[in-house]
């Protein structure tokens, strides 16, 4: 039912470029089922979404949705339901990897440890996306955990008094921000009223 790369994952690992567009893909989980993440990306992969719904994976292993080793890019695209007992509850984004959001919706995304982007050594891009509803059931981390993001016209605004939106000492811009972020430039504590 599932591979082990890097932890249990549905798909088989991506190791070259792999190009996914207009669609949807849904784990569903409502009669039992295995638990297991949507996709691995080794170094040598390259993953391109594009108007893509992702919905409803349940993983053990960090990453819900991605694990990381490679590139990730994620344009126009939804992103919802994903959960893991582990941390990370959409993508885990390895040492020397690198992944672009781009005019996308993630919510309702939850994990125990780094809500919905760990990056454990790699670059992060996110531009003109929105960050809302996620849960972690740990109580620990932040929406987006690490270092080396870039965060550009986005809205990050988890509701109630839970954790953080981005960690400390990253570049943040021009962007809404539940609570701020220190150190970045033209930050709106405002709610967006969705």
């Amino acid at each position: 039912p599932y591979a082990n790369y890097s932890g249990q994952t549905g798909l088989p690992q991506i190791t070259s470029t792999i190009n996914i567009r207009n669609g949807t893909l849904f784990h569903d989980m409502s009669g039992g089922g295995f638990l297991f993440r949507t996709f691995s990306i080794a170094a040598s992969g390259a993953l391109n979404l594009q108007n893509m719904e992702l919905w409803g994976a349940s993983a053990p292993t960090p990453g819900g949705a991605f694990h990381n080793s490679g590139t990730v890019n994620i344009t126009n695209s939804t992103i919802h339901g994903y959960d893991t007992s582990n941390r990370a509850g959409v993508l885990y984004n390895g040492s020397g990897a690198s992944a672009t959001i781009t005019n996308s919706v993630l919510y309702d995304n939850n994990a125990v440890y780094a809500h919905v982007v760990d990056n454990a050594g790699g670059t992060v891009t996110i531009v003109n996306s929105t960050f809302d509803k996620h849960v972690s059931a740990g109580g620990f981390g932040a929406i987006l955990e690490g270092s080396g993001y870039i965060v550009c016209n986005s809205i990050f605004w988890n509701p109630g008094s839970g954790p953080i939106q981005i960690d400390p000492g990253n570049t943040v811009s021009d962007s809404v921000v539940r609570g701020g972020y220190s150190g970045g430039s033209n930050i709106l504590n405002t709610s967006p009223l969705f």
